[in-house]
């Protein structure tokens, strides 16, 4: 199984994979928290941090799938998350966790998203 560690902090169609995937591959993503793990205790804080949005929300990827082309739909199966035993969120009413209720739940199948690739 191939592990996708490499992180991008924009989104961009300019953004070169970091994989080429074959169809029906398995591939687990590790990702790091919205703050790129700059806060690993509870004795950092945001004032610590001399914050910008230049390192913020990481993502793990891109991946190119092999044989995709502009307009094909892509199904992806997620099989498991795996959460941090230490996370951060902003106190406030308006963004993070605080600002709507979520639940996470154990899923006995995997789930399914489909998105259609850029056609630009």
């Amino acid at each position: 199984m191939q592990v996708i560690e490499d992180q991008v902090i924009k989104f961009s169609k300019d953004n070169a994979p970091c994989y080429t995937a074959q169809p029906g591959e398995v591939l687990l993503f590790k990702t790091q928290d919205c703050f790129a793990g700059r806060i690993p205790s509870e004795d950092v804080t945001m004032k610590d941090l001399n914050f910008s949005y230049g390192f913020t929300n990481p993502a793990a990827g891109p991946v190119y799938v092999e044989g995709a082309e502009p307009g094909d739909v892509l199904v992806v199966d997620i099989y498991d998350i795996v959460v941090a035993d230490q996370a951060s969120s902003p106190p406030t009413t308006t963004a993070g966790r605080c600002s709507r209720p979520r639940t996470i739940a154990a899923r006995s199948s995997p789930s399914r998203a489909a998105w259609p690739t850029s056609t630009a």
